[in-house]
């Protein structure tokens, strides 16, 4: 259905058994052939939903049972401070996060096999656990024992309360990845979910909406906060097949936010160390900045005075705004909602 190819060191091959580059260790993305140029136009045409973008995904969408709580669609807010400035309320997805964008895709071709496993720092696992429970599937969940440890966690009690299998492990997130890929080699009828490829094509959906809201006009600037880099680099590259199509004539430039300190940052989100994505980040943004704890949590209380409760993590975006001078059309994204930090 599709082919791998390496981003970092232009490998391309047919099948994987890992998503990730053997020789580089850069992250496996998709090639593949999109629907017709009338059936995207077809599309575009209707109401903004996270499956409106059909067109642009891995998926044989008509001959397909789709798994779907309704995500995407989410509101692209002006601000009251600022006329140039929109905030992406993605908090605002079923399980409270944009996760859920990809997990839709994920579970859908996941259909047919025992469980899905996947390696989280929260909103992925709580995603993905949620989407498999409402498609009747078994969902193993790898994460940082640091993390699961924390049992006010809303993100664990999500997923317990899903019947996800929770495997905590010792160390970071990119520990937690390993050992769900190790868990996947030795159980060959489950799924592995996560930051790869079938991620950033079902997560490229903020991007196509984004442009959509805005009468099919590229905004100036997106600011979008960095964990691993799929949301970046799944923006970044609905922006090139929105182009690719003559549907826009520009990209926007993408600013990314990243911790100072994501091995220890209280916005576990995009606690993220040793990013499988850093070099396709870094080679697509426009700038990468980073943000204290103190910053972030400032920018979280600014954004509640403005309506908008965030987690954290995703608050880390208007953060980052903060320090730049910014001219032209701004959107931020707001990522998770602030009930999951309770």
């Amino acid at each position: 259905m599709y082919k791998y190819y390496c981003h970092k060191c232009g490998e391309t091959v047919d099948e994987v058994k890992i998503p990730r580059c053997p020789r580089c260790g850069g992250v496996y993305e998709l090639s593949y052939r999109y629907e017709s140029l009338t059936n995207i136009f077809k599309a575009l045409n209707g109401s903004i939903t996270h499956w409106k973008y059909y067109s642009f995904m891995p998926i044989n969408y008509n001959n397909t049972k789709i798994i779907t709580m309704g995500e995407g669609g989410t509101p692209l807010i002006l601000s009251r401070l600022n006329s140039h400035l929109l905030f992406k309320c993605e908090y605002i997805n079923p399980t409270g996060s944009f996760k859920d964008r990809a997990s839709s895709l994920e579970v859908t071709l996941a259909q047919g096999k025992d469980e899905i496993v996947v390696a989280t720092t929260g909103n992925m696992g709580s995603s993905l656990a949620a989407y498999a429970a409402f498609a009747g599937m078994k969902c193993r969940v790898f994460m940082p024992e640091d993390i699961y440890n924390n049992k006010h966690s809303a993100k664990v009690t999500h997923m317990e309360m899903c019947g996800a299998i929770i495997v905590p492990i010792k160390g970071d997130y990119t520990a937690a990845m390993l050992a769900a890929e190790h868990y996947y080699l030795e159980h060959p009828n489950s799924y592995l979910a996560g930051d790869y490829g079938v991620r950033i094509e079902g997560t490229k959906s903020v991007g196509f909406e984004i442009c959509d809201q805005l009468g099919w006009e590229v905004p100036d600037y997106i600011v979008v906060p960095v964990g691993n880099g799929t949301l970046l680099r799944s923006i970044h590259k609905a922006f090139i097949d929105l182009n690719t199509f003559n549907i826009i004539d520009k990209l926007p430039k993408i600013i990314g936010v990243k911790s100072n300190d994501p091995e220890h940052t209280i916005a576990t989100a995009i606690a993220c160390p040793k990013p499988s994505l850093d070099h396709l980040v870094t080679t697509v943004a426009k700038q990468i900045i980073t943000v204290t704890d103190d910053e972030i949590m400032i920018a979280r209380r600014l954004l509640a005075l403005q309506g908008m409760y965030v987690e954290p993590g995703g608050a880390a975006a208007y953060a980052g705004y903060k320090q730049l001078d910014l001219k032209g059309t701004v959107v931020i994204l707001l990522t998770g909602h602030g009930l999951k930090s309770l």
